[in-house]
């Protein structure tokens, strides 16, 4: 019985007999104290199954050999680090590979690799070299990025699975009664919607999530089958707008119940605090107070008002007014804008003196680069302000005196040094000595 198989006999021989069975014994006891297994050189057409169920092996040599095929079975070597394949008629490679979740180091050069499975992509926070010097897929694509690579193979992987998922749900849901007769235009929807959230997978899996509300029992019916695909894809696109939106204005809602009790205490009437957030959050068109009173909060503007709720509101919940407190938050904006322009007006009048020969223009683009280092917020925040105030006071100290050599990062790096060095020779600490996050 052979106890692997070979090629070649009369050059390289087959382990017939008692000594190369012996001989194949010692590779394994090898392994059994180095955790790695070298089959590399021995003329294999196929991997001995032995070796699959070596799970303790960390490192495996099959390289050199005449493997056209690799059995699923690699993937039961769970605790595999290092497969080296290379130099072999090889062909495909099994998605299982994806359960030898340690693997560091795949080497698939020079072999006949002409696609990798998708599966791969799930290894894109363990592999860190994959090697396909050589073969007919490095010399069909662009040049090898390995973390790239894996991250488009697992976005692809991560997409056919939820394609899958949604089929499954829609399938055994709203679509139930009609799999049999429309399978095929139904496939093509949820091929287009898939499609369609790509580039965005926690997008794809709220859809997933959300099936039974976003894909229409009626698109599938006789009447609508000359709406393409694509066309209800893009609808089905606007309908996740619309309801992740909402969702996103729940949560801010319930936030703002939160920031509402937390401001008035015991002196609102908490049966009153959903009207309330109604009021400010919703336009009345049949009641509008103010002709600039027409527009609703945006998402963005509710979490400015959250932010700044102690600004913009009233000292008593009995004086909360829905269009009042908008006006108070395009007020506020409008401010906190002209407030960042003042300031910034004021680093450019400062430049604009260090560099008295240079192009406005340029200069203009310079300070604006470096006042945006400063920006954490939408809106201009006290912290920020403080900071450009202190910019245009000490600019000729933070900007180089040759223009060309003059950086946004770097005087921003500056800046907050040598705030720090202030702060120290001062024996003080200060709020300004944390440097903001910049967006």
């Amino acid at each position: 019985m052979l106890l692997a198989q070979r090629v070649g006999a009369s050059r390289i021989g087959y382990w017939r007999n008692e000594e190369d069975a012996q001989n194949l014994g010692e590779v394994y006891a090898d392994a059994d104290l180095s955790k790695s297994l070298n089959f590399g050189y021995k003329g294999l057409v196929a991997v001995p199954k032995v070796v699959f169920e070596m799970k303790h092996v960390r490192r495996l040599e099959l390289n050199n050999n005449f493997l056209q095929v690799l059995s699923p079975a690699i993937g039961d070597m769970t605790l595999l680090e290092e497969l080296w394949l290379n130099d072999n008629p090889l062909r495909l490679l099994p998605g299982r590979i994806c359960k030898c979740e340690g693997l560091k180091v795949l080497d698939l050069s020079r072999t006949q690799i002409t696609e990798l499975p998708l599966e791969l992509g799930r290894l894109n926070n363990t592999l860190h070299e994959l090697e396909l010097t050589d073969t007919p897929y490095i010399a069909s694509s662009s040049p090898l990025n390995t973390k790239r690579l894996l991250t488009e193979l697992w976005r692809l992987d991560e997409s056919q699975r939820l394609r899958n998922e949604i089929i499954d749900k829609v399938n055994n849901g709203i679509y139930r009664e009609f799999t049999d007769e429309y399978s095929e235009r139904i496939n093509d929807i949820i091929d287009a919607v898939t499609y369609e959230f790509q580039e965005n997978m926690d997008e794809l899996r709220n859809v997933c999530r959300n099936a039974d509300r976003l894909f229409p029992l009626d698109i599938i019916k006789h009447k609508y089958k000359h709406i393409s695909p694509k066309t209800i894809a893009k609808n089905i696109r606007a309908s996740f707008t619309s309801l992740k939106k909402a969702n996103a204005r729940k949560i801010l809602s319930a936030e703002f119940e939160l920031k509402l009790r937390a401001f008035y205490y015991d002196r609102i009437d908490v049966t009153r605090i959903e009207s309330y957030i109604h009021d400010i959050f919703t336009i009345n068109n049949t009641v509008v107070s103010n002709q600039n009173d027409t527009k609703p909060l945006e998402l963005e503007d509710i979490q400015f008002l959250i932010q700044h709720a102690a600004r913009l509101l009233p000292a008593e919940a009995s004086l909360i007014k829905g269009s009042k407190i908008r006006n108070n938050v395009w007020q506020l904006q409008q401010k906190l804008d002209y407030d960042r322009a003042t300031h910034i007006k004021a680093v450019s009048d400062a430049v604009f003196r260090i560099y008295p020969d240079v192009e406005p223009n340029n200069i203009s683009f310079l300070v604006h680069a470096v006042c945006e280092t400063f920006q954490s917020h939408r809106y201009a925040t006290k912290l920020e302000l403080d900071h450009l105030k202190i910019l245009a006071a000490d600019a000729s100290l933070l900007f180089p005196s040759e223009f060309s050599r003059a950086k946004p990062e770097k005087i921003r790096a500056k800046f907050f040094k040598q705030l720090v060095n202030d702060d120290a020779a001062g024996g003080n600490t200060s709020p300004l000595t944390t440097p903001p996050t910049t967006t």
